[in-house]
Protein backbone atom coordinates (compact mmCIF):
# COMPACT_ATOMS: atom_id res chain seq x y z
CA UNK A 1 0.00 0.00 0.00
CA UNK A 2 1.24 3.23 -0.64
CA UNK A 3 0.42 6.23 1.03
CA UNK A 4 0.47 9.80 0.30
CA UNK A 5 2.71 12.01 1.91
CA UNK A 6 0.26 13.35 4.53
CA UNK A 7 -1.23 10.36 5.62
CA UNK A 8 2.85 8.92 6.14
CA UNK A 9 3.40 12.04 7.83
CA UNK A 10 0.63 11.62 9.76
CA UNK A 11 1.70 8.05 10.80
CA UNK A 12 4.85 8.77 12.08
CA UNK A 13 3.48 11.77 14.34
CA UNK A 14 1.35 9.90 16.05
CA UNK A 15 4.07 6.69 16.59
CA UNK A 16 6.63 9.56 17.41
CA UNK A 17 3.98 11.23 19.95
CA UNK A 18 4.43 8.00 21.88
CA UNK A 19 8.15 7.80 22.40
CA UNK A 20 9.11 11.63 22.74
CA UNK A 21 8.40 13.74 25.74
CA UNK A 22 5.80 15.72 24.87
CA UNK A 23 7.84 18.64 25.55
CA UNK A 24 10.09 18.04 23.46
CA UNK A 25 7.29 16.80 20.38
CA UNK A 26 5.76 20.50 21.21
CA UNK A 27 8.72 22.22 20.32
CA UNK A 28 10.47 20.57 17.90
CA UNK A 29 8.60 18.20 16.12
CA UNK A 30 5.50 19.29 15.83
CA UNK A 31 5.77 22.56 14.07
CA UNK A 32 7.83 20.31 11.36
CA UNK A 33 5.75 19.84 8.01
CA UNK A 34 6.65 17.74 5.55
CA UNK A 35 7.88 18.66 1.62
CA UNK A 36 8.31 15.56 -0.19
CA UNK A 37 8.49 11.68 -0.33
CA UNK A 38 10.08 10.32 -3.27
CA UNK A 39 10.86 6.66 -3.04
CA UNK A 40 11.46 5.96 0.19
CA UNK A 41 12.89 8.97 1.39
CA UNK A 42 10.97 11.63 3.06
CA UNK A 43 11.71 15.54 3.63
CA UNK A 44 10.34 17.48 6.67
CA UNK A 45 10.91 20.91 7.15
CA UNK A 46 11.33 23.23 10.11
CA UNK A 47 11.01 26.67 11.11
CA UNK A 48 15.19 26.91 11.52
CA UNK A 49 18.35 26.09 11.19
CA UNK A 50 18.40 25.43 15.15
CA UNK A 51 15.40 23.07 14.86
CA UNK A 52 17.23 21.37 11.88
CA UNK A 53 20.15 20.37 14.16
CA UNK A 54 17.78 19.54 17.05
CA UNK A 55 16.00 17.00 15.31
CA UNK A 56 19.11 15.38 12.79
CA UNK A 57 21.03 15.14 16.83
CA UNK A 58 17.69 13.74 18.77
CA UNK A 59 15.29 12.51 16.29
CA UNK A 60 16.50 11.38 12.85
CA UNK A 61 17.19 7.48 13.83
CA UNK A 62 13.31 7.80 15.35
CA UNK A 63 12.39 9.55 12.06
CA UNK A 64 13.82 6.80 9.95
CA UNK A 65 12.72 4.09 11.88
CA UNK A 66 8.87 5.43 11.89
CA UNK A 67 9.12 5.83 8.18
CA UNK A 68 10.09 2.60 8.00
CA UNK A 69 6.88 1.37 9.27
CA UNK A 70 4.54 4.10 8.27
Amino acid sequence: MHLSLKEAWTRILDDARREIPEKDFKAWVEPAKPVSLDGDRLAIGVPDEFAVQWNEAKNSNLFSRLAERA
